[in-house]
Parts: structure tokens; sequence; C-alpha cells
């Protein structure tokens, strides 16, 4: 299904407030792959504004992403720093570079789990003190994973990965590992959250066939409930998320929104 832009704005961003109508602006920031611009979708006053800010790097393919309760925005690829992105551009650097990681941000601190890079896929993991500006280790994972993805859900980190047919509960305080066994669809890319949604994470599974199964798991009953079909077959990563909708975009940068009440998993046209 095709929305309009203006569509977008009137039915989705109006919130009411004593019986007045109000707009709310939104942003959203990406960067694509193998290319040197950081995007800003930004929504306000009905319009869909798109503006573009030239960075000194080129960012490779497969880079993690993680929002800050700040709302600063971070990218690690594969360079040996993270690039924050506040309205200025600013280097946090680390040991290693990497592809693939999923980045998660929890009690002041940016976690990443697994990736690979040009000499193998890692099982490795670390932590990113961002009041320090400090790397720390921990454990390993159980089994290396590329693609990996992960959410903070009550004290607690669920992280997922291509070659992995289940889930990981890694827990900060002890420094380990749980696996979380659920009968998940056919991965044959990766499964994606970012997010914890009124106790539920949605999951983005590319399928080897013409289409994506799209579902969200209950992280309370640890149940998985088939929700939407993607018609492409990209790879989709998610963006944002704003009151009932939850934004994602593909590797053809096509858009879409997600409305968690109806279920439905609509295509957003940009200028």
């Amino acid at each position: 299904m095709l929305i309009s832009e203006q569509n977008l704005i009137k039915d989705d961003f109006l919130q009411k407030n004593d019986g007045k109508v109000t707009e709310r602006e939104f942003e959203i920031n990406y960067m694509e792959s193998g290319m040197n611009v950081l995007t800003t979708i930004n929504f306000i006053e009905g319009n869909i504004k798109r503006r573009q800010l030239n960075l000194p790097w080129k960012v490779t393919s497969h880079f993690g992403v993680c929002k800050l309760p700040t709302n600063d925005i971070l990218f690690w690829g594969i360079t040996r720093f993270i690039l924050k992105f506040d309205g200025n551009i600013s280097i946090l650097p680390v040991e290693r570079d990497n592809h693939g990681a999923g980045l998660c941000y929890y009690n002041a601190s940016v976690y990443a789990f697994g990736g690979w890079d040009k000499h193998r896929i890692k099982d490795s993991a670390f932590k990113f003190d961002i009041n320090k500006n400090k790397q720390i280790p921990i454990a390993s994972m159980p089994k290396p994973s590329r693609f990996c993805s992960a959410v903070s859900f009550k004290g607690k980190l669920l992280i997922s990965g291509k070659d992995i047919p289940y889930l990981y509960l890694y827990d900060p305080f002890i420094n380990s590992y749980s696996k979380i066994s659920l009968i998940l669809h056919n991965l044959s890319h990766k499964i994606l959250f970012k997010g914890a949604i009124n106790g539920r994470v949605y999951l983005s599974q590319s399928l080897e066939t013409t289409s994506k199964i799209f579902e969200s798991l209950d992280l309370y009953h640890w149940d998985l409930a088939f929700t939407s079909q993607v018609m492409h077959l990209s790879l989709l990563s998610y963006v944002a998320y704003n009151e009932n909708l939850v934004y994602f975009i593909d590797t053809f940068q096509r858009f879409y929104c997600f409305d968690l009440k109806l279920k439905i998993l609509n295509e957003i046209r940009l200028n």
C-alpha cells in the first residue's frame, strides 16, 4: 500500500490536546552504504524535507546504528571509530573495526555484539562507556554471528544474529549469556529489531522466497506472532519510532512506516 506525504502528516502526526490539533516535528537520520553523506528526513508542517551533510569518510556496508537518550546518533562500521552525530560530527575511538555488529544503548554505555571483518566472523563483544569515552571488554557471545541486532529490556540485552537460530539474553550485571529458544522462520539474512515498544520488539526476517516476514515478539511471554508481510526482498533497517509508528528503510532507499495499531506496513514516497 502506498501513501502520500501529505496523508502521512495529516493522519498520523496530528495530536489532539484539549480539543486542539497540533502538528509535531519528527526527524529521521540515516546514512547510505558506501557514501559519505548523512541524510536527515524532517517531518514538519505537513511537509517532508530532506537535507544532507557531507562527511569526511565513507560509510561502509552493514554499519551498526544506535540512538542515545540525548537523541545523539551513533554509527559504527569498518572504521576504528564510532561516529557520533548530534548536529555536528564527533569521533569516539575504538580498538577495532567491524561489519554488522549489533549496537545497543544501556546504562550510559553502548554495547556491541558480533559482526565480522575480512578475516573471520566474530563472537566478540564490548561496551563503550559514553561518559568516560572508554572501550571495556565483556564476555564473548557463545557463538559468532553476522548481522547482529540488540535491544535492552528489563535490565538485560536481547541479541539476535544471522548465524544463530535462537536468541541470546545477556545480563550485564553478571556478564553472562543465556539462550532463548524460539521457533524462528528461515533465516537467510538477519533478524532485525530495535527498541522495546509496549513490551514487544519487531523482527524482520528475509526469506529466500519473494517476500519477507515481519513479526512481533512479546518480551513478557516470549510469544512470537506473525504481523505483516513485506513485498520487497531487500533488507530492512530500523530508523525511528514515534508514538504508534515504526519507520524502516531498505537497501534500495525505500522508506516504510509500520502502524502498530492497524498492523499495516506502508511505503512512504519521498521527494
